[in-house]
């Protein structure tokens, strides 16, 4: 079954590294919405959803009666799994009980909260609009509202960081009531507040040994923990607890994307949706859509999407997707020589030290 992705571009505030579409401009929503329930009526026919994901931007930010019309509308059009996962992501300053069963009430089963660090310089760094003490807060809300899975998103390898107080906020989050953490290093994009600061010479970025220690302490700490490591910056409590809606993604499945930026893929084509907002309405008033790309690929380019994602997972690629000739099999044997991927029940597996160099692995075993 395929996924269905939501952008929802509001947010109360800009964070410095934030390069995703989103706006502070509220009085948009009308206009945002209208656009939606169009391009939901314009939707190719993606079968039966099986996950449910509100993206942002801070889906969280959008009021009651604005949440419940954007359910609306997408049941009103689309059909969904019996025990389809969906998600939406908040802020802890967005997570209040009410909040909490009221999305329960309107089928959400998993939130997915921006907490980033529980340390508070590293917050004021990041330019968080929440402490340390309020993200915990959140989550023990969002628990006592009935949410058992629930997700947070990190990030590490800034300057000022240690892999001291890293671990801290690991460890603290671990003993509380979360599922799931996505532990990202800290990218910074051209175009952002801390883009600006890199080019200046005002922000000081980590080396690649710096990152990679990083990654190797969090990797220790989930190992250490009894954590799955099922993909590159993905850890979970359990295997049930796994985002089905991510996992779809590196399976290189349909999925439609709805929304400003929100990208679709329907096992051929793939399309992009304007990022701007009142780019995004504009579009779909004038053709029902807020396509501005869209491209066909090929079967070689197809293969190469599926390995390479593939490979990015604890799940691995099957070793009969991988090219059979001499320089790939010299090349399979070199990587399991040095622990990089393992074989195991006919499938190539990547290391916690084939995690780090994921991206590389597809130009080494395809011709």
């Amino acid at each position: 079954m395929a996924g269905l992705y939501v952008h929802v571009p509001f947010c109360a505030g800009r964070c410095p590294y934030c390069d995703f579409a989103s706006t502070t401009d509220l009085s948009l929503i009308p206009a945002y919405l209208e656009a939606v329930k169009r391009e939901v009526e314009t939707s190719p026919d993606f079968g039966v959803f099986d996950t449910l994901y509100f993206g942002g931007g801070t889906p969280g930010i959008l009021p009651e009666q604005e949440m419940e019309t954007l359910f609306g509308v997408l049941r009103s059009r689309f059909c969904f799994s019996r025990d389809a996962e969906v998600t939406v992501e908040m802020n802890p300053e967005c997570v209040t009980k009410r909040r909490v069963v009221f999305l329960r009430s309107l089928g959400v089963n998993r939130l997915s909260i921006g907490i980033q660090s529980l340390n508070d310089d590293e917050l004021r760094f990041l330019g968080r609009r929440h402490t340390a003490r309020q993200a915990l807060e959140a989550v023990f809300r969002a628990h006592d509202a009935g949410c058992a899975n629930i997700s947070a998103d990190l990030i590490c390898g800034f300057d000022g960081q240690t892999i001291l107080s890293w671990t801290d906020t690991l460890s603290r989050l671990v003993g509380e009531p979360v599922s799931h953490l996505s532990a990202y290093q800290l990218t910074v994009k051209e175009g952002t507040p801390f883009g600006n600061m890199r080019d200046k010479g005002q922000l000081c970025l980590l080396s690649e040994d710096e990152e990679a220690a990083f990654f190797e302490a969090t990797c220790g700490f989930f190992r250490q923990a009894g954590w799955t490591h099922y993909e590159v910056s993905n850890y979970c409590r359990g295997p049930q607890y796994a985002c089905r809606h991510n996992i779809l993604y590196w399976r290189h499945q349909p999925y439609l994307g709805i929304g400003p930026s929100a990208a679709s893929f329907d096992g051929r084509r793939r399309w992009r949706n304007a990022e701007d907002v009142s780019d995004y309405c504009r579009l779909v008033e004038e053709k029902g859509s807020g396509r501005i790309s869209e491209e066909c690929l090929t079967d070689e380019q197809l293969h190469l999407e599926k390995v390479a994602l593939a490979l990015r997972t604890a799940e691995g690629v099957a070793e009969e997707s991988v090219s059979d000739t001499a320089r790939t099999r010299r090349a399979l044997e070199h990587l399991e020589k040095e622990g990089i991927v393992s074989r195991r029940a006919g499938r190539i597996v990547p290391t916690e030290k084939g995690f780090l160099l994921a991206d590389g692995l597809p130009l080494l075993l395809l011709d």
